[in-house]
């Protein structure tokens, strides 16, 4: 049910076991394993005796089961069994698992499920809701015991509580409003134990506008991007823009603009125009982390008409010739104790350039103009309406990184293990160092000074940027703004959030005329 980095487990784990034991009443009924893991498994082994070591998942695989007959002579009846798996190379989840393990008769698979719905569409709920309530249907082929943990998302438990269930249909609900939880962000699993294992998980809110960042701004945060503006101000921006027969349809002629910005580093972008003569509004979109923004038909052929820069900041896509450091490392990692070279400082920068060339663009309407993003491109969306705070209209983001980022690191703890192999790379440079400059950096720290229309998107189930990072900056920003939850969504966006964002931002500058 759980992710693996909810488990703590990642690409960085490596190689190890993991495993699980059960018991079999009668070892000559021919049992059957099935599996779905999300990473690379070397070899399954039940009481010690290997059964399989070919199925070699590649560890991106979804939803591909493997089916083994287990031999009864390796099994244990009435006794405790031990099932093991070798595995390496844990696949990313975004905070969506897809594992599944079943050791079942071969015809007799048991029928248990556990399906658990709350009372609000959105699972959002006020602060001392009096309606907050999880309700579990339950279809259980034995007698059995039916468990509820409510975590929060820092990983502390808050709520446990047990239940006898019968065989058959049941409907169990749990009141959860007599536990007062904060506002917050909670897990809530429940798993059915009958001699078999079924579970199902979801994440509600309580009170996100009240969630507040856990540390605070550097006091000379406003002199540090002054001094980073004044950096870029001082260099000739050198624009250029190229037709490109390729990115150009029926509706769109498409270019690739490129600029200088800071640290003697030529960034470059996507820029798709409206056929035909006159001013648009404009949508400035930024990149996730490592996205090139390299599948252009949406942007070619969209028909709305509005000018629409896909920017590649330094070490992405079309701009990564004169800075890649993803050979040696990756981008996150790169200076990261260093306040004049870290690469979010001069990713920021590159944004502000971007905004510069919209500005100086004569079809760009320069009183209609938009940014969004998601991920990395949220925190940069974010960034840009700070920086650029008279000349962004309205922004729209997602799940947004680097932000909050303290919290962060303790809400999704494999963050904490990246810093620590990051700060290595390096001499005289700590962990704490590295948190410091971060600090800077940190999009929540710039949110405050957005002022224009902003729409804040975020998934329950995001691991790599949980809702309680994106709320910390969505709640300094005083403009005005909206937000909307996907509670069943991870940080890959099931439900379409780039379109929605998009439609927001469009809808916004349209009216605007």
């Amino acid at each position: 049910m759980l992710s693996w980095e909810r488990q703590g487990y990642s690409w960085m784990s490596g190689e190890c076991t993991i495993s699980n034991d059960f018991v079999v009443n009668e070892k000559d009924s021919g049992y059957q394993l099935s599996f779905s893991l999300l990473c690379r498994i070397d070899s399954v082994v039940i009481n010690g005796y290997c059964i399989d070591s070919s199925s070699n998942s590649s560890g991106w695989t979804r939803g591909e089961k493997y089916k083994i007959k287990i031999p009864a002579s390796v099994l244990k009846s009435g006794m405790v069994n031990r099932i093991s798996f070798r595995v390496s190379d844990f696949g990313y989840t975004g905070g969506l698992s897809s594992n599944f393990c079943q050791i079942a008769e071969k015809y007799n698979h048991p029928n248990d499920s556990v399906n658990l719905t709350l009372d609000s569409s959105n699972h959002c709920y006020s602060l001392n809701a009096s309606r907050l309530k999880l309700t579990a249907d339950v279809e259980s082929s034995n007698e059995g015991i039916l468990n509820l943990v409510v975590r929060n998302d820092f990983g502390d438990t808050l709520v446990v509580e047990s239940r006898r269930v019968d065989k058959g249909k049941k409907q169990q609900t749990f009141a959860l409003e007599q536990y007062n939880l904060p506002a917050g962000f909670y897990e809530s699993t429940v798993i059915l134990s009958n001699g078999c294992y079924s579970g199902d998980v979801a994440w509600f809110t309580i009170a996100p506008e009240s969630i507040e960042c856990g540390s605070k701004a550097p006091a000379d945060i406003d002199q540090y991007w002054t001094t980073a503006l004044n950096e870029l101000n001082s260099i000739e921006p050198q624009f250029t823009l190229q037709k490109v027969d390729s990115l150009c349809s029926d509706f769109r002629d498409g270019y690739i603009a490129e600029m200088s910005s800071v640290k003697d580093v030529s960034i470059r972008a996507y820029y798709f125009v409206p056929k035909g003569a006159g001013k648009y509004p404009a949508i400035l979109h930024l990149p996730g982390y490592g996205n090139g923004f390299t599948y252009h038909k949406g942007f070619k052929n969209r028909k709305e008409d509005v000018i629409e820069m896909a920017l590649c900041v330094r070490g992405h896509g079309i701009s990564a010739d004169k800075f890649n450091p993803w050979n040696d490392m990756t981008l996150w990692a790169y200076q990261i104790c260093n306040l004049q070279e870290n690469v979010y400082r001069s990713a920021y920068l590159d944004c502000v350039r971007a905004v510069d060339f919209l500005l100086s663009r004569s079809e760009v309407d320069t009183t209609r103009i938009g940014v969004l993003g998601g991920s990395q491109g949220g925190g940069l969306a974010l960034a840009t309406a700070a920086l650029c705070n008279d000349k962004i209209h309205v922004c729209a983001f997602f799940d947004p990184f680097p932000c909050d980022v303290r919290d962060l690191i303790s809400i999704r703890k494999i963050g904490q293990e990246e810093i620590q192999s990051f700060v290595k790379l390096y001499d005289n440079c700590n962990y704490e160092d590295a948190l410091r400059v971060q600090d800077y950096v940190d999009a929540r720290n710039l949110a405050s000074k957005i002022r224009c229309q902003t729409l804040f998107l975020t998934a329950l189930f995001d691991d790599d940027c949980p809702s309680h990072v994106g709320f910390s900056a969505f709640n300094s920003i005083h403009s005005k703004k909206e937000f909307k939850i996907y509670p069943f969504d991870s940080h890959m966006c099931e439900s379409g959030e780039f379109d929605e964002m998009f439609r927001f931002v469009f809808e916004k500058l349209s009216l605007m005329q």
